[in-house]
């Protein structure tokens, strides 16, 4: 196997050096490989906003298995959202989720996807303690 710059492993006792993913915003959804831009650029169309993040979601090994989209200002509800995204974006970019919030910001007024990487993990790990929703 061959490590790239950008690509994020740890070391472990047991079996060596671990993939974890990679630390840029370039992800592999469903066998096809995406860029965070690309998807927001999408969903900026689908909300009608500038203001989109999007974060991935992963499961078991460090795969990513859904998307979650960060939207601040739509005029559309949730639902509307899900609904035009069938217009906008191939079903491998469907979001899992679809979060109407303030985008945090840096201190240079830049998505501070750190503090929404802590919400995404604080809200499932609500979701788990409560059976999910």
């Amino acid at each position: 196997m061959w490590y790239l710059t950008g690509d994020d492993g740890i070391q472990d006792a047991r079996y060596g050096l671990l993939f974890r993913g990679r630390r840029d915003a370039q992800w592999q959804v469903r066998g096809y490989r995406v860029e965070r831009g690309e998807i927001e650029g999408l969903m900026r169309k689908v909300a009608e906003t500038p203001h989109v993040a999007v974060l991935p979601v992963t499961g078991e090994n460090a795969l990513v298995i859904s998307m979650a989209v960060f939207v601040e200002g739509s005029p559309f509800s949730v639902k509307e959202m899900r609904q035009r995204c069938h217009q906008f974006l191939p079903d491998y970019l469907f979001p899992g989720q679809i979060i109407e919030m303030s985008l945090p910001r840096n201190r240079n007024m830049k998505t501070d996807y750190l503090a929404l990487h802590h919400h995404l993990a604080q809200a499932s790990c609500g979701a788990k303690n409560t059976g999910g929703t």
